[in-house]
């Protein structure tokens, strides 16, 4: 690839990542990860600009200092990852202990008469693979926890970030494959053209964080009771066991008939956006004797539980002619789905048959 084709792909990088930049930090009531992604983009902004200033002056000095921004873009990731998950939560002086390698590979290079090109590769190499694996699981874990508290995924599943994890992981697998071969080998291969990658990654990270919405508010934050922070996340998953529960097996079925009742009556499965706090209000029982009772009693998930009930007011309403008028999907939107590939996905998980083949099916 020519100089001037990299360069000019480099400036148009450059130029779109600091557009994106300004979005997120001009954002009205920007959320901890709008914070963390803008300050991310500025980092890669200024990553790219040292880059082209290397390819165009090969300084060793330049050279050395934009492989030592490859130590701050796995850490960025992982804290972009773990505010979206666990909402607009402070952030402590800890995680600045993230920084500390870039900190120290930017003392190293400032010594004189040194060269450690070599190392710092390594070690920024270990860095994206270590921190993006970390992400991936984190975002693995999302996907599993959100079922016990919300009734939908759409939006909040974080599958666009998955994606881009898993992309991201891929080159930095292949990046580290190459330091070893260029670094170890000595095997003469330049690492410049990862970055004619950057429009496109700056694309998908700005385009759809943009449109990414806040998973946790402090309103279904909130639970009924004082100490509801605590019970809201230790309904997050079955891992702990339940092990500070004071719900005993035999009140389970109780607890899971109340949970119907409610739910049946007050029809707050036709809430598209109902959440287990939503329920744990409204039937005046703890969040996690909720997700225990669900989980171990009826096997079942918050967001199976809530869909299972949509299944049933669907066919329903199927069969009652008043709602004749209705297609297909605008009453499966009226009970309480909001995505055909949801609605569709489940009703054939439920009755292993697609919603046109059971209306069929009633005119037999």
């Amino acid at each position: 690839m020519s100089n001037e084709l990299l360069t000019g792909i480099l400036i148009f990088g450059i130029i779109q990542t600091l557009f994106f930049a300004l979005l997120f930090l001009t954002k009205r009531d920007k959320t901890l990860a709008d914070k963390i992604i803008g300050i991310w983009l500025l980092i890669l902004a200024l990553h790219v600009f040292l880059v082209m200033l290397q390819n165009l002056h090969h300084s060793k000095l330049t050279g050395f200092i934009p492989v030592s921004f490859t130590l701050l873009h796995g850490p960025f990731l992982f804290l972009y990852v773990r505010s979206l998950i666990n909402g607009n939560a402070s952030f402590g002086t800890s995680q600045f202990f993230h920084a500390l390698p870039f900190i120290l590979a930017l003392g190293v290079i400032l010594i004189p008469g040194t060269t450690p090109g070599r190392m710092i590769g390594m070690a920024g190499a270990c860095s994206g693979l270590t921190y993006g694996i970390l992400s991936f699981l984190q975002l693995q874990r999302h996907r599993h926890q959100i079922k016990n508290l919300f009734s939908y995924t759409e939006k909040i599943n974080l599958s666009w970030l998955t994606r881009l994890t898993l992309g991201i992981l891929i080159i930095w697998t292949g990046a580290t494959v190459l330091v070893i071969l260029t670094k170890v080998l000595a095997y003469h291969f330049s690492l410049t053209w990862f970055f004619t990658i950057v429009p496109l990654f700056i694309f998908c990270l700005g385009f759809y964080g943009i449109r990414q919405k806040t998973i946790f508010t402090e309103s279904n934050r909130s639970a009924p009771e004082p100490d509801s922070s605590a019970n809201y996340r230790e309904a997050e998953t079955k891992a702990t066991g339940y092990y500070k529960s004071g719900l005993r097996p035999d009140k389970m079925p109780q607890v899971f008939d109340q949970l119907k009742q409610t739910v049946q009556t007050q029809k707050l499965h036709l809430n598209a956006n109902l959440s287990l706090t939503d329920l744990s209000k409204e039937a005046r029982v703890p969040a996690h004797y909720i997700t225990q009772t669900l989980n171990e009693f009826a096997e079942s998930s918050f967001y199976d539980f809530i869909n299972h009930q949509r299944i049933l007011e669907f066919k329903n309403r199927l069969k009652d002619p008043r709602f004749d008028h209705y297609t297909l999907l605008g009453l499966a939107f009226d009970c309480g789905f909001n995505s055909k590939s949801t609605f569709n996905r489940i009703f054939k998980q439920h009755t292993n048959m697609s919603p046109l083949e059971f209306k069929k099916s009633l005119s037999r």
